[in-house]
């Protein structure tokens, strides 16, 4: 891969049914400049990988999250991430939900441009990523909580109140009702073609993710200012005073 800054080593990979992970390098760079990153790339996997034939609540089902090359760096709204699976309701369509807070700078700063889940665990559980470091844990006793109570309780749990960022379901997942979302940072979801019901048939209640490393940048210095520039443009119009038009790409 020869994009030059923005994207992690790979990709974390979770089989639910096997309790096992691991990590797939990211594709090469004509994938990554066709598909940048967020909805894109996951869309690029579940087409990659899963037949269509696949029903949206099967164990074989697609549940992808993914961050993009600006997630986790100094840049306007970068905190943002994605989630694609079947859409429950629409046969063989996707669906794409968009989320905020600091779920998705969090897995970038543990080293991961996004999460690639699939088959079915016998009983609840939740993902624990801590920088390179990745555990199923029970989660037996989380199982009917809401999702501020479950986000509450896993920090406790794990021991860190204000470095971890827990996306999860309620009970509306855990049954897999239609419109179910997937929350994090206890105000922010994504709903779109309910995710939270195909996290729930996968019995997967939570991924608590805490991140210490930083972005890879190619020009770190332009990427500051252009954010710098952007923000301070925000809300004036082309002929306001101070708008500067230029500077508006950032070279990866």
């Amino acid at each position: 891969m020869t994009v030059r800054g923005g994207y992690g080593s790979g990709v974390l990979r979770v089989d639910l049914g096997q309790h096992s992970t691991w990590v797939e390098q990211l594709p090469d760079e004509e994938v990554l400049r066709n598909y940048v990153g967020g909805a894109g790339l996951c869309l690029y996997y579940l087409l990659r990988d899963v037949p269509p034939e696949v029903g949206a609540l099967d164990p074989e089902a697609p549940l992808n999250f993914m961050v993009g090359p600006l997630t986790g760096t100094p840049a306007v709204n970068s905190s943002d991430w994605s989630i694609v699976c079947y859409n429950v309701l629409i046969p063989y369509a996707a669906g794409i939900g968009l989320a905020h807070g600091h779920w998705g700078a969090r897995l970038k700063h543990a080293g991961y441009e996004g999460i690639l889940i699939a088959g079915r665990s016998k009983a609840p559980v939740y993902l624990w990523i801590n920088d390179g470091r990745v555990e199923l844990r029970d989660a037996s006793h989380l199982w009917g909580l809401t999702t501020r109570e479950t986000e509450r309780r896993v920090k406790a749990e794990l021991g860190d109140e204000t470095k971890i960022s827990v996306a999860c379901i309620g009970p509306a997942g855990e049954a897999q009702l239609p419109g179910a979302m997937v929350k994090a940072d206890r105000n922010h979801g994504a709903g779109k073609g309910s995710p939270g019901a195909v996290m729930g048939s996968k019995n997967l209640k939570a991924i608590a993710v805490r991140g210490t490393g930083v972005v890879p940048l190619f020009d770190a210095t332009g990427l500051v200012d252009t954010a710098a520039q952007w923000e301070a443009n925000i809300g004036l119009g082309p002929s306001a005073p101070g708008h500067d038009p230029g500077r508006q790409s950032v070279i990866l």
